[in-house]
């Protein structure tokens, strides 16, 4: 049954490797059931206590002891698995545990293979290095918040509706445990383009107005925060065009009442996607 069920499936390089099912049973696992926290302290200058300042979460170490259950093809498997489970490269890890899925980036801090004789099972132990420690959601969600509703009726019948703007926000759940960083299409035209996150009061905003055919791309990923300026044929940075006062924002977790503006200017609409964060499965 699929709530019984525990799989980890390895995708690297271009190939994938799955156990806990048909070719490989799972011996042992560990490091997916939560995540450590390290909390920062600081010691008050009066007093005999020191007061809490900062949450850390380092990063995730997880381990996967399994055993090819086949006779025949030991020595192949042996090869494929030493070539597979290779240290220079990022692999994404796909964790199904009683009906859920979730996915993490990895890189292999250690590997090993027991076989003492030709006769005994093959069995090998897996040690991953995840440097952000959270699992994802394993499919991308996106809201669309745009101006334009209804729309012409053919033939016309009197009375008969014109196009009409909408809001120009809508509620966003994240589902997750911790914040999740987003990815921001804005579509012009638009006037001093800016969208803002209502739960923290935190904006993004440029100071260069889009024409119809330009899209603002922003990302607000954890490592570098990326803002460009897109159209069809050419893509331009748009660091020099942010508003000093603007925050990178993320999506916390439950409601983001998520607004954007476009001046006096009609845009197309704004489409916000991003992958809810987990701190286990």
């Amino acid at each position: 049954m699929a709530e019984d069920r525990l799989q980890f499936t390895f995708e690297q390089g271009g190939r994938s490797l799955t156990v806990g099912a048909n070719d490989f049973g799972i011996i042992d696992y560990s490091g997916i059931e939560g995540a450590d926290y390290k909390i920062s302290s600081a010691e008050r200058i009066r007093g005999v206590w020191s007061r809490y300042t900062k949450t850390r979460i380092p990063q995730r170490d997880i381990t996967v002891t399994a055993e090819y259950k086949k006779r025949a093809g030991k020595s192949e498997m042996r090869l494929f698995l030493v070539s597979f489970f290779r240290p220079d490269e990022e692999g994404v890890l796909t964790v199904e545990s009683a009906g859920t899925k979730r996915q993490i980036p990895y890189r292999v801090e250690g590997f090993a293979y027991k076989q003492t004789n030709i006769h005994e099972k093959l069995q090998f132990l897996a040690e991953l290095t995840c440097l952000d420690p959270f699992f994802r959601s394993i499919t991308r969600t996106g809201v669309s918040i745009m101006t334009l509703v209804g729309g012409w009726k053919w033939p016309f019948t009197l009375p008969f509706k014109l196009r009409q703007y909408g809001e120009l926000k809508k509620n966003i759940l994240n589902p997750g445990d911790v914040e999740a960083p987003v990815e921001i299409y804005f579509q012009g035209p638009a006037a001093r383009p800016k969208i803002v996150n209502h739960r923290t009061g935190e904006y993004i905003q440029i100071t260069r107005d889009l024409t119809a055919s330009e899209t603002l791309y922003i990302n607000t990923g954890d490592s570098v925060p990326e803002i460009e300026i897109r159209t069809e044929d050419s893509t331009e940075d748009g660091w020099a065009y942010v508003d000093p006062a603007s925050v990178f924002w993320q999506l916390k977790p439950g409601d983001n009442m998520i607004e954007y503006s476009a001046g006096a200017l009609r845009s197309k609409g704004v489409e916000v996607f991003y992958r809810a964060r987990y701190l286990g499965i």
